[in-house]
């Protein structure tokens, strides 16, 4: 089968809906399958390149840092530039069907094609395209989009989340066509235990990942770790990998509170992210909203105990009380009591890490996730 895949964000750019669609795409070409991706490009990425057997086209993108994935010149070049590119590969390489990642813009080509060309479309939901998800970015935008939104859904010959959460979300905006749940996967060959258990005397290591942006609650976060420190001298380390727009606040708030060195380390490939799993003891990421949440199945993989909030996709996956604890979103003193509670238990995080591991094994692959894909692909040709 040939498969087109639609995204305007594609590692190295972009966040979770990026790494989700280049999964997908290196495994579908493991079961067999011809991928085509259509992307942006940012820096010195290649117009064109073969990565992991998916070929790669690449327009030319307007970002200002490689997380800056939702400037809205971007979006713009996908739209026009993106179109033309696209409507030049369908026509040279007559793909079978036709998968965007995000609905505006991958949506709007991918239906657009699809019209012109009778090709099955599936549109994946991944979050911020899902109007309400995120409303303190985007609000204004996503209420004005709302019914542009809606229609490009019903014109698609199917429209899939990555968690029931984001689904009962987009049923808000369209509850007469049924949308379908592919959980997202984990990279379990990459994001695996250390070789060797871990110390736990010391400071205590603290890991959060994430796109700095208001939506993820670090701001809460940091308030929390300011406590634990001043209230009950508890000794921790704090790493924060990831980029985005949020960063100067961020790094102006946790200096007011006394973090110094800065904790903020930027974004990093994935095989230097797992230096960083490895090197911490608890992962915590207290996020106001969240599609699927990828980076605590990633934790959990790499056997780190977790504390999240009760929002999105993270309680689908996330076992309150077996894997860490889940907690109100946008509350720094529910992350507080979370972290004294769980910091009582560290002789166990090795324990509790196991066990995620092994829930993460048995439900959340990008193999099983691309399997997944292929049956709906066939089902809807």
């Amino acid at each position: 089968m040939k498969i087109l895949i639609l995204n305007h964000e594609f590692p190295p750019i972009g966040g979770g809906g990026g790494i989700a669609s280049s999964n997908i795409a290196r495994h579908l070409v493991e079961l067999g399958h011809d991928v085509v991706v259509l992307t942006t490009g940012w820096g010195d990425t290649m117009p064109e390149e073969v990565t992991g057997g998916v070929r790669v086209f690449r327009i030319p993108g307007a970002r200002r840092s490689q997380l800056d994935s939702k400037v809205l010149a971007t979006m713009f070049r996908y739209f026009t530039i993106g179109y033309w590119k696209a409507l030049q590969i369908v026509r040279q390489w007559h793909p079978d069907i036709l998968h965007a990642f995000f609905t505006v813009p991958a949506g709007w080509v991918a239906v657009r094609l699809s019209r012109k060309f009778r090709i099955p479309t599936v549109i994946s939901l991944s979050g911020s395209d899902v109007p309400g998800h995120n409303p303190d970015e985007f609000r204004l935008q996503m209420n004005l989009l709302k019914p542009f939104v809606a229609q490009l859904w019903r014109k698609a010959d199917s429209v899939i989340a990555v968690s029931q959460a984001l689904r009962d979300l987009a049923y808000q905006t369209m509850s007469d066509r049924f949308i379908d749940v592919i959980y997202n996967g984990i990279n379990l060959e990459l994001f695996s235990p250390p070789p060797q258990p871990k110390s736990h005397k010391g400071p205590l290591r603290i890991l959060t990942v994430s796109r700095l942006v208001q939506l993820k609650g670090i701001q809460f976060l940091i308030q929390a770790l300011s406590r634990c420190r001043t209230e009950y001298g508890i000794d921790f380390q704090w790493r924060v990998v990831g980029d985005g727009n949020y960063r100067l606040q961020l790094e102006s708030k946790a200096k007011i509170l006394g973090f110094e060195p800065s904790p903020f380390h930027g974004a990093c490939s994935q095989e230097s992210l797992l230096k960083h799993y490895h090197w911490a003891e608890l992962f915590l990421l207290p996020s106001l909203a969240e599609s699927f949440g990828i980076v605590f199945a990633e934790a959990m993989a790499c056997g780190l105990p977790v504390i999240g909030t009760r929002v999105g996709g993270i309680p689908e996956f996330v076992r309150h009380g077996i894997d860490g604890l889940l907690v109100r979103p946008g509350n720094s003193d529910a992350i507080f009591d979370a972290l004294i509670s769980l910091v009582k238990k560290r002789d166990q995080f090795d324990t509790i890490g196991k066990e995620a591991r092994r829930h993460i094994e048995k439900q959340f692959s990008w193999r099983t996730a691309a399997v997944s894909y292929v049956t709906h692909y066939n089902r809807i040709r």
